[in-house]
């Protein structure tokens, strides 16, 4: 199948299966990730994978309910009322970008361009993404024990528990605490920003 293919077939990860990367897979998604190309070959920028292990979960289960929920479609902010919470910090494999130099632009391109190819090298081996950006920057650094850096983006990386709902609710030690859109496969998609992108005619302009 052409990558083309591949990624008009690609939806957002949020809800995953209970089933492990493959360690060759694991390692190809790193390569990918290690391999992009870098402004300037400067790569400040490092790679933070949180996997399966005690610590890892604890990471993941704090980025999730802690770090990346939002109200009101704002990350972080205190307030009343059904939070939106972000799966994809759910996933086995988990990697985050953090810029070496805060604010620094060229360092957060590297970190999408980097993030992109870990995405690209996933999605040809059978494997789902979700990408997240709704990251404190400067606290989901410091608790990943980076306080002098700053988290540009995070990717989810696994098998996904697809269905057809658009919403399920988020529930944490019995209490209902928001909801997380699900997995949605793209013939079945039916939220409104699914359908604003442009033809490729407008899209793409020939000179």
């Amino acid at each position: 199948m052409s990558f083309s293919r591949v990624l008009q077939q690609r939806f957002t990860a949020k809800w995953w299966r209970d089933r492990s990367i493959p360690t060759a897979v694991t390692q190809e998604i790193l390569a990918c990730a290690y391999h992009a190309p870098s402004k300037q070959g400067n790569y400040n920028y490092t790679i933070v994978a949180l996997t399966d292990t005690d610590k890892g979960r604890e990471l993941k289960s704090w980025l999730y309910y802690n770090d990346t929920t939002c109200l009101d479609l704002v990350q972080g902010v205190e307030g009343t009322g059904a939070r939106r919470y972000n799966g994809q910090v759910q996933a086995p494999l988990v990697l985050v970008w953090l810029a070496h130099t805060p604010w620094a632009t060229a360092e957060v391109n590297d970190c999408h361009v980097s993030a992109t190819m870990a995405m690209a090298g996933a999605e040809l081996a059978g494997v789902q993404t979700g990408f997240c950006g709704c990251l404190g920057a400067q606290t989901t650094a410091a608790h990943l024990g980076y306080p002098q850096h700053r988290a540009v983006v995070s990717v989810g990386f696994g098998y996904a528990d697809t269905d057809s709902q658009v919403m399920r609710t988020v529930e944490h030690n019995g209490v209902e605490l928001g909801f997380d859109l699900s997995n949605t496969d793209p013939q079945i998609r039916n939220t409104p920003t699914r359908r604003n992108k442009p033809s490729k005619n407008k899209l793409i302009r020939f000179v």
